[in-house]
């Protein structure tokens, strides 16, 4: 959290990821998981001013939600079809002014773009596509810091060698 007296987990149960608190007292000890999310939820970020908690519910197009800390009903702000204007979101990262969700998306074809959404849900829009095969993006993190991304690329190679093999043929023993 914000201010380093909580923590998120993701924990399967009952078949599918859970997010749950767990919370540091007065006394420095830390409580009991609680149990935020109850029909799935996975990824969980903590708004800037902590209030709110974004995550994504897989079972549901990677929707992405936002619920308040203490629990309660989530919002749902979009959820993925895996159409190029509609990819399913693989991470998100809220902007440092909190007024956005930002987050890494995939669509069926496997290409990956960053957008952003209003956190009321409105304007999502497209910020940038790795529309070039050769350079792409499947690791989970990045950051922003509000004007830039900062992520990894990849570039899938590998090394193909060949052998010659020369047969050698012997007559077997004698039995």
């Amino acid at each position: 959290s914000p201010d380093g007296a909580a923590i998120l987990v993701s924990r399967w149960v009952g078949g599918r990821y859970e997010l749950f608190r767990i919370v540091r007292g007065a006394d420095r000890q830390w409580s009991a998981l609680t149990q935020l999310t109850t029909e799935g939820g996975q990824s969980g970020r903590w708004s800037p001013d902590g209030r709110e908690i974004a995550y994504l519910a897989p079972q549901d197009s990677n929707a992405v939600r936002v619920m308040p800390v203490g629990g309660g009903a989530a919002r749902t702000l979009l959820r993925g079809s895996g159409a190029p204007e509609r990819p399913f979101p693989a991470t998100i990262e809220w902007s440092r002014d909190g007024r956005r969700l930002i987050y890494r998306a995939v669509d069926s074809l496997g290409v990956s773009s960053f957008r952003e959404v209003q956190r009321d849900g409105t304007g999502d829009r497209l910020l940038m596509r790795l529309d070039d095969p050769e350079r792409i993006s499947n690791r989970v993190e990045f950051a922003t810091d509000g004007r830039r991304l900062f992520f990894t690329l990849e570039r899938a190679e590998s090394d193909l060698w060949t052998m010659a093999l020369k047969a050698r043929w012997e007559k077997p023993p004698p039995v």
